[in-house]
């Protein structure tokens, strides 16, 4: 079996909190950004149309501080760790705009290595999205297997289409939709990365060989 590429979801898995809550906050809209995430959670709102309004409400915010934002934001420090560690097979993947993330793909050391929405920018604003990515087209990319981890509905078809899905829940509960379509649901950070190292080894692993604690 050829050793696997890893592909992480960046809100909540990779990092402890999502960035779409702490830049409306910054502009007194955290409670409609909420409503326009949980829309799209429950299935009321299609996530590339909630995306499109999170981007409208946010744009007032310069990028340059939207980057400061994200590159402070605290990290999960064993995973992170473990992606840099993997770096050569590992990704990651947000509907963030790649403007707003150089900072800490830097700190993540992941500069180059993270598939991203588009946008145009103007006089140092937002002007207007080119790109929205949706992650289950990420999974075509990779010709060799693949392992997806992420907590969200947004990471579901991912999940489902990856070789292995992970369900990591380490930071908020994780989404019904994403659950559901994932090989393993795991809700510790170190447990997670027990995990990724047993499915890192190019050997082909027998599920005996893996905690039962890890298992679906």
């Amino acid at each position: 079996m050829q050793e696997p590429y890893f592909i992480f979801d960046l809100d909540s898995t990779v990092t402890q909190e999502e960035l779409l809550p702490l830049l409306a906050r910054q502009i007194g809209m955290e409670e409609k950004s909420t409503e326009i995430t949980e829309q799209a959670r429950r299935g009321l709102l299609p996530f590339e149309e909630s995306f499109r309004l999170q981007i409208e409400l946010l744009r007032q915010i310069p990028v340059e501080e939207a980057q400061k934002t994200a590159g402070e934001i605290a990290l999960n420090d064993r995973l992170a760790a473990w992606i840099r560690t993997h770096r050569e097979r590992c990704f990651l993947a947000t509907e963030h705009p790649d403007v707003w993330t150089p900072t800490l793909l830097r700190r993540l050391q992941m500069e180059g290595r993270c598939f991203s929405s588009k946008t145009i920018t103007r006089n140092g604003y937002i002007d207007r999205i080119s790109y929205y990515l949706n992650k289950k087209e990420i999974v075509g990319h990779f010709p060799a297997p693949l392992v997806a981890v992420g907590d969200g509905a947004s990471d579901a078809e991912m999940l489902r289409l990856a070789s292995v899905g992970i369900a990591y829940g380490g930071s908020k509960p994780i989404a019904p939709a994403a659950r559901d379509n994932a090989d393993y649901c795991v809700f510790d950070e170190q447990q997670l990365c027990a995990l990724l190292d047993h499915l890192a080894c190019p050997q082909p692993i027998a599920s005996a060989a893996i905690p039962t604690f890890l298992r679906p």
